[in-house]
């Protein structure tokens, strides 16, 4: 099975993926201000690197879904840079 670790899993793409996703695809959400109730969700501030390295590192993906957004620039960039 596929791991997909997915940034911005609560928001409006976020959500449509997690409901899309092929059955061979486990998907991992990575929550933040939102709490999900989902089994194997990881939670990290994106603008926080070692945050994000070890929800990285947890969730072991084969790739990563960046779907997150933020209002301001700065969190826009930082999270990017991060992922």
């Amino acid at each position: 099975m596929r791991r997909v670790l997915l940034t911005g899993a609560t928001g409006l793409l976020g959500t449509w993926i997690r409901r899309a996703a092929p059955a061979d695809t486990s998907v991992v959400p990575l929550v933040h201000r939102t709490q999900l109730d989902a089994p194997g969700s990881v939670e990290a501030d994106l603008r926080d690197r070692a945050a994000v390295e070890a929800a990285v590192a947890q969730a072991r993906p084969a790739l990563v879904i960046h779907a997150a957004d933020a209002h301001d620039e700065a969190s826009i960039v930082d999270a990017t840079r991060h992922v």
